[in-house]
C-alpha cells in the first residue's frame, strides 16, 4: 500500500513538473530577455514601479508626494538612477500646519522636520534574469533600426561617389549619342524626301524634327542640373541630409524600444540609509509651578536603516508581489511613549454677565528621554490583484517588532488595501491610495489600559508617483 502511494505522488509530482516546464518553455518563446539600456531601466522604473511608492517604507524606489492622516505630515522623495544601476533615494517629510509644510524659517530648520538618505543597490538591473520584453516586438524594432542602418550606408556610398552626378552624366551621353543617330536618321530621310516627296516620308520628317527638340530641350535641363550639383556643397549638404534622416529613425526606434510593454521584472536590491529628524514639542510636568509647567523643547533623532528588497511581476501568470525585510537602528527618544494630551488654560472676561476665555494646547506628559536606543525589524509584503486591464489593488501586510531601551519589545501589524489609480492609456499610476488599519502593541507588553481595539489606528494615506523621465510620445 505504502509502494503504491509513494508511486502515486511521484506520479503526480512528475506531471506537474512536465506540465509546469511546457508552462515556462511557452513562456520562453513568448518573452525576450535582452539586456537593456540605462535610458530603458530607468523608464522601467518610472512607470512599473509607480504603484508600488507608498511612503511607508525608505526601501521604496520611486519619486513621489505622500501625505498621511496618521500624523499630518507630507514627505517628497526623489530617486536617481546613476550609470551603474545603482539608485539615490532623497526624502524630505514635515508635520503640515494649516495645510502647509515649511522646512526653513528665517534661516532656520524648523521642527517635525526629518530627511533620509538611501542608497539601493540592485542587483544585476540590466541583465537577461532582470527584465523580460515581447521577443517579437523586439526582433521587429531590430528590423527597423537594421533597415534604417542598411539605408544608410546605401545613400552614404552613392553621395562620397557622387552616384547622382554619374547618372546625369551617363543620361547625358545617351541624349548626345541618340541625337546624332537621329540626325543621321533625318539626314538620310531628308535625302529620300527630296528626290520622292511623298506624305508618308513629310511625317518620318516632322516625327524625327520633334524627336531632336525634344533631346536638345534635355540636354539644357542635365546642364543645368550638372552645374548645380558639380560643386562639393552639394553632396555634403545631402550627406548632412542623410545623416538627421538618419539619427530621427535611430531616435524614434530608441523611443519605441523604451516604450515597449515589459513582460516580466524580477529585480532584488540592497538598500543602506541615513535620516535624521528634528522635533519640536511642548512637554508638561504638573508638578512644578503654573508658569512652569508647560516647557518648550527640541530633540534631534539618528535613524540607520538596511533592508533587502525583491519585486516579481509577470503579465503572462498571476505574479506581482514586493517584499521587503530590513531593520532601523534609531537613537533619539521616548516622545512616542509619552501621552499625548491638551491643556486648556482659562481667562475670565468680565464677571456679569460671567463670560470667559480659554487656549488650548497640544503637550506631552510624562517622563521625556533622550539619547535613547530603539531596534525596529520589519517585513514588508505587497500581493497586488488585477481586477481589469487598467485596473489593480494590493493587499498590503507589514508586521513590526519593535525593541525600544528601557521598554518590552513591542509587536505590530499593519495591514491595508493599496489602490493605484492610472489613466486608461498610461501604465504608470498618478495616485496610490492606501486604507490601513494597524494592530498596535498587539501583546500589551506596555500594560496599556486600553484594549486591543482601543490602541488600533486607523487611517488613510495618499501618494502621488512623480514621474520625471517619462519620453513623449506622438
Amino acid at each position: 500500500m505504502k509502494i503504491k502511494l509513494i508511486a502515486g505522488i511521484a506520479f503526480s509530482l512528475l506531471l506537474t513538473s512536465m506540465s509546469a516546464q511546457e508552462k515556462q518553455n511557452k513562456i520562453d518563446a513568448f518573452v525576450h530577455n535582452d539586456s537593456i539600456t540605462h535610458k530603458e531601466f530607468r523608464q522601467i522604473l518610472n512607470l512599473q514601479f509607480s504603484k508600488l511608492v507608498t511612503g511607508n517604507t525608505f526601501s521604496n524606489i520611486g519619486n513621489y508626494a505622500s501625505i498621511k492622516t496618521t500624523d499630518k505630515s507630507l514627505s517628497l522623495s526623489a530617486s536617481i538612477l546613476n550609470k551603474k544601476g545603482n539608485i539615490i533615494s532623497i526624502e524630505a517629510s514635515g508635520g503640515a500646519t494649516e495645510g502647509v509644510t515649511s522646512f526653513f524659517n528665517n534661516g532656520d530648520l524648523n521642527t517635525n522636520i526629518s530627511g533620509k538618505l538611501t542608497y539601493h543597490i540592485l542587483i544585476n538591473p540590466f541583465s537577461n534574469n532582470t527584465i523580460k520584453r515581447n521577443s517579437f516586438e523586439r526582433d521587429k524594432l531590430k528590423d527597423e533600426l537594421q533597415k534604417a542602418e542598411d539605408k544608410y550606408r546605401t545613400d552614404t556610398i552613392a553621395i562620397y561617389h557622387k552616384k547622382e552626378l554619374l547618372d546625369l552624366r551617363i543620361k547625358i551621353d545617351k541624349a548626345v549619342t541618340k541625337k546624332a543617330v537621329i540626325n543621321d536618321s533625318l539626314s538620310t530621310v531628308l535625302a529620300r524626301h527630296k528626290t520622292n516627296p511623298i506624305q508618308k516620308l513629310k511625317f518620318k520628317i516632322d516625327s524625327l524634327l520633334y524627336e531632336v527638340d525634344k533631346i536638345e530641350l534635355d540636354l539644357i535641363l542635365f546642364d543645368r542640373e550638372k552645374k548645380k550639383i558639380e560643386n562639393d556643397e552639394y553632396f555634403e549638404a545631402k550627406l548632412e541630409k542623410t545623416e538627421q534622416k538618419y539619427d530621427k529613425a535611430i531616435i524614434e526606434n530608441d523611443k519605441k524600444v523604451i516604450n515597449q510593454a515589459v513582460e516580466g521584472i524580477s529585480l532584488f536590491w540592497f538598500s543602506i540609509g541615513y535620516g535624521i529628524r528634528n522635533d519640536g514639542f511642548k512637554l508638561f510636568d504638573s508638578s512644578l509651578d503654573f508658569t512652569n509647567q508647560v516647557k518648550k523643547k527640541e530633540a534631534l533623532t539618528h535613524q540607520f536603516n538596511i533592508a533587502i528588497s525583491h519585486y516579481n511581476w509577470e503579465s503572462f501568470s498571476n505574479k506581482d508581489t514586493y517584499w521587503s525585510a530590513g531593520a532601523s537602528y534609531k537613537l533619539g527618544n521616548n516622545l512616542t511613549s509619552l501621552d499625548n494630551i491638551k491643556v486648556k488654560d482659562f481667562e475670565e472676561v468680565s464677571t456679569n454677565p460671567n463670560r470667559e476665555s480659554f487656549s488650548e494646547q497640544s503637550v506631552f506628559a510624562g517622563d521625556f528621554e533622550n539619547d535613547l536606543s530603539e531596534l525596529k525589524v520589519f517585513f514588508d509584503y505587497y500581493r497586488f490583484f488585477k481586477i481589469s486591464n487598467t485596473n489593480s489593488f494590493a493587499f498590503h501586510l507589514n508586521p513590526i517588532v519593535l525593541i525600544r531601551e528601557n521598554n518590552k519589545p513591542t509587536s505590530s501589524i499593519w495591514t491595508g488595501i493599496v489602490l493605484p489609480f492610472r489613466k486608461f492609456d498610461d501604465t504608470s499610476s498618478f495616485l496610490n491610495l492606501e486604507i490601513f488599519y494597524s494592530f498596535n502593541d498587539l501583546f500589551n507588553t506596555a500594560d496599556s489600559n486600553d484594549s486591543l481595539i482601543g490602541r488600533n489606528t486607523i487611517g488613510l494615506s495618499a501618494t502621488f508617483p512623480i514621474n520625471f523621465f517619462k519620453p513623449k510620445t506622438d
